[in-house]
């Protein structure tokens, strides 16, 4: 699939790893990798609008354009008393590895 550069495509997140993910478009077929995710929270299957910077190489190098269904890890936050009421609470029964995961 050739790409317009600076053209804006839909494109559907395949894997999501560390500090990247892999990114499908299911209307041409093209794949490529959004850098640097880090401090995103992306799930598998979500769409993405991104910007094409470079069509060159196997995969076309991209940019995130659309910041709307996107929540930044650093956004999601508890107040540490907020914790210690849930923790607290006698009725709730954690369960040690789903709590951590939910951390």
């Amino acid at each position: 699939m050739e790409y317009v550069i600076n053209g804006i495509y839909s494109f559907k997140i395949k894997n999501v790893f560390k500090d990247y993910c892999e990114l499908i478009d299911e209307i041409n077929g093209g794949k490529t990798y959004l850098q640097n995710t880090t401090n995103l929270k992306l799930l598998k299957n979500q769409i993405l609008k991104c910007k094409i910077l470079d069509n060159k190489g196997n995969h076309p190098k991209v940019e995130l354009v659309d910041l709307t269904d996107i929540i930044k890890k650093e956004d999601v936050k508890i107040d540490s008393s907020a914790l210690a009421r849930i923790l607290s609470a006698e009725e709730v029964k954690w369960n040690y590895r789903d709590f951590i995961k939910l951390i």
